[in-house]
């Protein structure tokens, strides 16, 4: 008796096949088997393509989340590399303008 579909592939023969996961027995007897051995599991079936589903999207968002935070990370290098070119240049100014004031006394 099956107790869970724990994944999917694509078999050697190119046909969807269903990792089972069988009452009573622990995970290293699960088992790789056609569709056609899973007539009565159509829930379980179900159930394996929506969390499947929600695995790839939460995937997928967790990329989009990466590639945002590395846009913020990269702005703000830019950010800090464009505040301190303007301090160093304020610093060039000032000292410029005592020396001049130091060569008029």
């Amino acid at each position: 008796q099956v107790e869970a579909i724990v994944d999917e592939r694509v078999g050697e023969m190119g046909a969807l096949e269903y990792l089972v996961q069988w009452v009573g027995w622990g995970p290293k007897f699960n088992s790789w088997e056609p569709r056609e051995n899973l007539n009565g599991c159509e829930e379980l079936l179900k159930q394996c393509a929506i969390r499947k589903k929600a695995a790839a999207a939460n995937a997928s968002k967790k990329h989009e989340l990466q590639i945002a935070l590395e846009k913020f990370v990269a702005k703000k290098e830019e950010e800090e590399q464009q505040l301190e070119f303007i301090e160093e240049e304020n610093e060039a100014n000032l000292l410029d303008m005592y020396s001049r004031r130091a060569e008029e006394k």
